[in-house]
């Protein structure tokens, strides 16, 4: 089994999904609280929050690595462009 070597801390609900970018530098993350966040993988910070009307449950990445598509409880599907907000 391995060791954690970081705990990301921020989401006041259940963690439905994680996913991580094409290179390997960031990782989404899909809560019930209503929210998305993007985390740098690198130093662990907490980059941006996006907020949504239902609980998140799903999340990926573009293959380019420019937007994060998520699906959440109210059967909504988001496309979210991120290129320029971190």
């Amino acid at each position: 089994m391995g060791v954690s070597s970081r705990t990301l801390t921020g989401h006041q609900d259940w963690v439905r999904a994680v996913a991580i970018s094409p290179k390997g530098e960031w990782l989404v993350s899909a809560s019930d609280d209503n929210t998305l966040k993007l985390w740098d993988v690198a130093t662990g910070q907490e980059m941006i929050t996006f907020w949504g009307d239902g609980g998140f449950n799903c999340c990926a990445f573009t293959p380019d690595g420019q937007k994060i598509v998520a699906g959440d409880s109210l059967g909504q599907i988001h496309i979210l462009e991120i290129v320029g907000l971190y």
